[in-house]
């Protein structure tokens, strides 16, 4: 049997040719001399490493690596086998690639399936836990970003007044805040809308605040804050029906909170929604359509400007497509 043959003592190598004597292996050069024999019973036949050479190791720390698609045959023949783990590892190896396409086909699986395995299981939680869900994000959102409302009395009613003409279920509720940010407007998992006085003032008129409102609304009315936080955890959203403890998933919440980023499908929801109830209502269209690109424009402005814009329109992105979409509900 051809093969190569290192000394131990060097890293060079050397060609050999390796044959049996009785029980005896012996490994000689090209000349036919013999360099060293060894007891079958001593030498050691590695276990092979994917299409690697088979390596046999010898006593003195020599090695012989055999050349040629039969030296497992040629082992077999003079009664050396392959280690006994080495079936196991090639299929191990076999095992670990179908695991790692099978898991690549679910996680593209999941992708896809998400949006709407979060749609039911929001559902079916109990409405305890979008509660608790949103009074830990308003405590969190107080804590770090938002103060109280600095308008006058006057105003806060004004404006509460307006939000519950819109709302369309008891546990909905407006809070107004002073914020630390810059104008905001948030939907919370439990029905609430934050309003901050400084959206108020950029806004600076009614219609537009309506539009504001009803937006988030929609994102209520469409449980877009379960649907997200269960989207973004979803195993820890099934582990909290398991297990019925909804401190899993509201745990999992505080790596969003800061974010207040729904979905682009999200905002289309919550941009029809808005659209059918100014519709609904008699409401100008143009109002809401003035409000996106007033929105879009001051987007753009602080881009050109290079500044660090964080607002509403941060949280918010206007776009043309979402434009194209209230001009298309116009009146012709």
């Amino acid at each position: 049997m051809q093969a190569t043959y290192f000394d131990g003592r060097s890293a060079a190598a050397q060609a050999a040719l390796v044959r049996t004597q009785g029980t005896r292996l012996l490994i000689e050069n090209e000349l036919g001399e013999v360099l060293q024999t060894h007891p079958l019973a001593t030498v050691k036949v590695e276990e092979r490493l994917h299409k690697g050479p088979r390596v046999l190791k010898l006593p003195n720390h020599a090695a012989l690596e055999l050349r040629g698609p039969n030296a497992d045959d040629w082992l077999a023949n003079i009664g050396l086998v392959k280690p006994k783990g080495e079936w196991l590892h090639s299929k191990a190896l076999g095992l670990v690639g179908a695991a790692f396409a099978v898991l690549l086909a679910l996680a593209v699986l999941l992708k896809l399936w998400i949006p709407e395995i979060s749609r039911h299981v929001a559902q079916a939680l109990p409405s305890e836990w979008a509660e608790v869900a949103g009074q830990t994000t308003l405590e969190h959102l107080d804590e770090h970003w938002f103060a109280p409302s600095q308008l006058s009395k006057a105003e806060q009613q004004r404006l509460q007044g307006l939000f519950n003409s819109l709302k369309s279920a008891n546990h909905q509720r407006l809070v107004l805040r002073k914020s630390k940010i810059g104008p905001n407007a948030v939907a919370l998992a439990d029905g609430t809308v934050v309003l901050t006085d400084e959206l108020v003032k950029w806004l600076r008129d009614d219609q537009a605040i309506v539009g504001v409102l009803l937006h988030e609304l929609g994102h209520i009315d469409h449980q877009h804050g379960m649907r997200a936080l269960v989207q973004n955890s979803v195993g820890l959203a099934v582990a909290s029906l398991m297990f019925g403890d909804v401190s899993i998933l509201v745990a999992a919440a505080a790596n969003q909170l800061t974010q207040f980023h729904y979905s682009r499908d999200f905002e289309r929801e919550a941009d029809l929604y808005a659209i059918a109830e100014f519709k609904k209502r008699n409401l100008p269209l143009k109002k809401l359509l003035v409000l996106h690109e007033k929105m879009m424009t001051d987007q753009s402005e602080g881009e050109a400007g290079q500044q660090q814009t964080t607002g509403y329109w941060d949280s918010h992105p206007s776009s043309q497509e979402r434009i194209e979409m209230i001009r298309a509900h116009l009146p012709k």
